[in-house]
């Protein structure tokens, strides 16, 4: 969907944010109006988003931190803190938002490999590794990935049966299964 006039912007929400923008607005992406510049902070204030709640934002596709100023007319898109590792260096958030109290900051982290099956890997990749901290759980991982704790019915970690809540150990291989049907 492309910015129907240079007085709006194209606004949408990753993770659990979708699922907030969705509920709150219904249709995504939001267009919204703009008639001049705004902080992305201030439009998240606007809309009613708590700025603990998002650690950067993308703009016409690039990752910015809350203060860059939205024009008429981009694109914006706001990503929560906890946004899995690989993707964290590779789009650039560490040098964009170090003094966002809501930016993601691993002190003891664990390094997991997350394996998805059958209608899980749907819009999500096969296999991929993520930084966690330590602590974390297979019911963390299905949060950040966006997956229902329904849909995940079957938890593995390293080839044994597991529970959502199992604490996940440093080089551990997480592998999750949706419900099995048939007969």
């Amino acid at each position: 969907m492309t910015v129907e006039t240079n007085k709006t912007i194209e606004v949408r929400g990753f993770l659990h944010l979708d699922k907030i923008f969705r509920t709150k607005f219904g249709t995504i992406p939001l267009i919204h109006p703009l008639d001049e510049p705004i902080t992305g902070i201030d439009l998240a204030n606007q809309l009613g988003i708590d700025p603990k709640e998002i650690e950067v934002i993308f703009v016409n596709g690039f990752v910015q931190a809350l203060d860059y100023e939205v024009q008429p007319g981009d694109r914006v898109a706001f990503l929560p803190p906890g946004c899995p590792g690989p993707y964290r260096i590779a789009l650039g958030f560490y040098g964009k938002n170090q003094n966002n109290e809501a930016n993601f900051k691993i002190v003891d982290q664990i390094n997991v490999t997350v394996r998805l099956f059958a209608t899980l890997r749907e819009n999500r990749e096969k296999e991929t590794a993520m930084e966690l901290p330590r602590g974390s759980a297979p019911k963390d991982i299905v949060q950040l990935l966006d997956i229902s704790p329904k849909d995940a019915a079957i938890i593995m970690i390293n080839g044994r049966g597991a529970s959502l809540d199992s604490i996940l150990e440093d080089k551990d291989t997480v592998s999750i299964f949706p419900p099995v049907g048939g007969g």
